[in-house]
C-alpha cells in the first residue's frame, strides 16, 4: 500500500469536485479509537480527526453485509476541515473477499485538522475504521468476526485444522525463525467428489496480508493438495489465512523446516 505525505499547503482540487458534493457534518473520532459504521453502495461518510505533527496509520477492517465471497471495493479521501479535497487518496481497496484488513502510512507535518470520507463502490460494507499513531502501532484483534487464531507448529504432528463451511476462513499463527520452509494446504471435501476452491495467504504479525506469497487451490475431486516455499531472512511471526469458498471442507495446514 503506498504511503501519503501531508503537507498543508499543499494544492486542492476544485470545491465542486465530485466528491465534495453532498457532504455532511462529519463525526468526530480521536487518534486511537476505532470509528464503526455501515454503508450502502454509493454511499458515504464522514470523519473529523485533530491530527498533531507525526506518522499514523489509518485502518480498516471490511465485512461484506451479506457475508458472501463478492467484491470488496471502498475508498478514503483527506479532506481539508471545511470539505475541500486534498490531491491525493488516502486508502483504497479492490478485492474479492467476504472481510478484508488493509492499511495505508500518514504523515503530517504540521498540526492538521483532517476530515476523512469513506465511499463504497459496491456491495454494503460494515467498517471499522482506525487511526493510530505509527510508534503505538500493535496487533489489533479481527473486528468482522472469525478471527481467533488457531497455534501451529512444525512437523507432522504439529499440523493444524479443522472443519470449514462455505464461505467461512480461519487464522493460524506461529512464530518461526530464519530459514525455508515448505507450507501446505490440504483441502478434504465433505459428500464425495466436486469442486474444491479455497486458498491460504500469509498476514504479517499485525494481520495485513503480505504481497507476493499465497497458495491457491481449485481441484474437481474428493481431496486436494498444494504447497508452497517460505523463506524468512530472519525470525517472524506469520498469521496463515485459510479461505474456503465452495463446499464444506476439512482442511490440513502444515509447515515442514526444508
Amino acid at each position: 500500500m503506498r504511503r501519503f505525505v501531508l503537507a498543508v499547503c499543499a494544492l486542492c482540487m476544485p470545491a465542486g469536485a465530485i466528491w465534495a458534493h453532498g457532504s455532511c457534518a462529519p463525526t468526530r473520532i480521536g487518534v486511537g479509537q476505532t470509528a464503526h459504521f455501515t454503508l450502502d453502495k454509493g454511499r458515504h461518510k464522514d470523519y473529523a480527526v485533530e491530527l498533531a505533527a507525526g506518522k499514523y496509520y489509518v485502518v480498516w477492517d471490511l465485512k461484506r453485509v451479506d457475508e458472501k465471497i463478492g467484491a470488496i471495493i471502498a475508498k478514503a479521501r483527506l479532506l481539508k476541515s471545511h470539505g475541500s479535497i486534498m490531491n491525493a487518496t488516502l486508502l483504497d481497496i479492490s478485492d474479492t473477499d467476504a472481510a478484508a484488513r488493509v492499511r495505508n502510512k500518514l504523515r503530517v507535518v504540521k498540526p492538521f485538522g483532517a476530515r476523512i470520507r469513506v465511499r463504497n463502490e459496491d456491495q454494503p460494507l460494515e467498517v471499522w475504521m482506525t487511526i493510530v499513531a505509527a510508534e503505538k502501532m500493535k496487533w489489533m484483534p479481527f473486528a468482522f468476526g472469525n478471527g481467533d487464531i488457531k497455534p501451529l507448529g512444525i512437523g507432522p504432528s504439529e499440523r493444524a485444522g479443522r472443519y470449514l463451511e462455505s464461505n467461512e476462513w480461519a487464522y493460524h499463527s506461529i512464530k518461526l525463525p530464519a530459514g525455508e520452509y515448505d507450507v501446505s494446504l490440504y483441502f478434504k471435501a465433505k459428500g464425495g467428489n466436486g469442486t474444491l476452491i479455497g486458498s491460504l495467504e500469509r498476514l504479517d504479525r499485525y494481520g495485513f496480508r503480505v504481497p507476493g506469497w499465497k497458495i491457491h487451490l481449485l481441484e474437481i475431486g474428493e481431496e486436494a493438495r498444494r504447497e508452497k516455499e517460505l523463506t524468512l531472512a530472519k525470525p517472524r511471526t506469520v498469521i496463515f489465512r485459510v479461505l474456503n469458498r465452495d463446499r464444506p471442507v476439512d482442511y490440513v495446514i502444515g509447515i515442514e523446516k526444508d
